[in-house]
């Protein structure tokens, strides 16, 4: 049973990876939509057997969204009468419909089929165009498809199962989001706009700054400083407003700046901390001597 489960995982895989022998294009079409009702499912002749494993591509447009264009890749591998390793990828930049599933059902020969609902979630969907590939070449699963509009009836569709979204995205190359001018030379993402995240954690390949607090690391005297201040405006190291304003921030280069500003000013302050702890006891010494002093002078006010 294992064996032949993972059979079915690595013909899946390969399916998904590496291209498939039997390549189907423009299996059934599909015209103006209405946003009402929101679903439609798809009659296929993919029998519910253990040999394919189909990917159907579906291209269209969602009109009520934009204008978005819809490039959607479904897959799964059914074995011993259940679906597995479903799922379906949206192309990156294209809309995605609001549900799929996937049932099985009885077509006018008696064979139990596949059967798959896309949900356009309200808006006006329209133009589909579904395409199709498997391992294997079985060119009488992939012809005589119908449509219908609405949910897959209940009482004709048996194991309905939800398709998920496959989560991981992975690109070759260079992305660009809100924008078509591609990153420049040396940079994989350009993004027009504002980003949030709740935490971003930044690799460095060059050394943290922690060689500041080594024996032996001279930081410089704060006279030598402010004179570089008066002179360039900016820190020492830090990049002048103008060169941000001409090339931008590198983040990760300007944060270890600045932790190194901050150590070094740290140790800026335990030296001042040191001259201030000697000149209290230095006070305190003055002010010894003062009352000693005054005893003295009273003493000698008494003698005469």
């Amino acid at each position: 049973m294992k064996k032949l489960m993972l059979f079915g995982l690595l013909t899946l895989l390969w399916s998904f990876s590496f291209g498939q022998n039997g390549s189907y294009p423009g299996i059934l079409k599909i015209n103006a939509l209405e946003s009402s009702p929101a679903f439609f499912y798809i009659n296929t002749n993919i029998p519910a057997t253990d040999n394919p494993a189909p990917q159907l591509h579906i291209t269209g447009y969602m009109y009520g969204n934009s204008n978005k264009a819809l490039d959607i890749t479904i897959g799964w591998y059914h074995y011993q009468s259940s679906f597995y390793w479903t799922q379906y990828h949206s192309q990156l930049g294209y809309a995605k419909p609001a549900r799929i599933r996937l049932g099985k059902y009885i077509n006018s020969n008696g064979v139990t089929c596949i059967r798959v609902e896309l949900s356009n979630g309200g808006v006006y969907w329209s133009n589909y165009t579904i395409s199709a590939t498997d391992q294997k070449d079985f060119p009488a699963y992939y012809s005589g498809w119908s449509f219908a509009l609405g949910e897959m009836p209940s009482e004709s569709t048996t194991e309905i199962r939800e398709v998920p979204q496959q989560s991981n995205i992975t690109i070759q190359g260079k992305l660009s989001i809100g924008t078509d001018t591609p990153p420049p030379a040396d940079y994989k993402l350009a993004v027009a706009g504002k980003i949030i995240a709740e935490e971003l954690n930044i690799k460095l390949r060059s050394n943290w700054p922690d060689y500041v607090f080594e024996e032996g690391y001279k930081v410089g005297t704060l006279e030598a400083l402010e004179s570089y201040i008066k002179a360039n405006k900016h820190l020492p190291e830090m990049p002048a407003a103008r060169d941000i304003e001409e090339n931008g921030l590198v983040l990760g280069e300007v944060v270890k700046l600045q932790q190194k500003k901050i150590e070094e000013l740290t140790l800026h302050l335990i030296e001042k901390d040191k001259e201030i702890g000697k000149l209290k006891k230095m006070e305190a010494k003055v002010n010894e001597l003062d009352q000693k002093l005054n005893l003295l002078l009273q003493q000698l006010n008494k003698t005469h």
